[in-house]
């Protein structure tokens, strides 16, 4: 989402419903933290940190539009 706003520009052509993880990083590492430092650990377990409820790239975007930054769509060619 950041590295959206500070560039203020995207694809033109993006896959149309793609679904995106906004898990905000706060969360994520005190949730690790909390795995990492309770008794017996998480082990050789694989955990993903993620939330359950995704964003398709298009609303993050226009999100990101709302709260006032500009970001324009840009060429395939030029976003390369």
């Amino acid at each position: 989402m950041r590295g959206i706003a500070r560039l203020g520009q995207v694809p033109m052509l993006r896959p149309e419903g793609m679904a995106v993880d906004v898990t905000p990083v706060d969360h994520a590492a005190a949730t690790w933290a909390a795995l990492i430092l309770r008794p017996g650990g998480p082990g050789r377990s694989t955990i993903h940190v993620a939330n359950p409820h995704s964003l398709t790239l298009d609303r993050l975007i226009n999100s990101i539009r709302h709260a006032g930054r500009e970001v324009r769509d840009v060429d395939g060619a030029l976003w390369k």
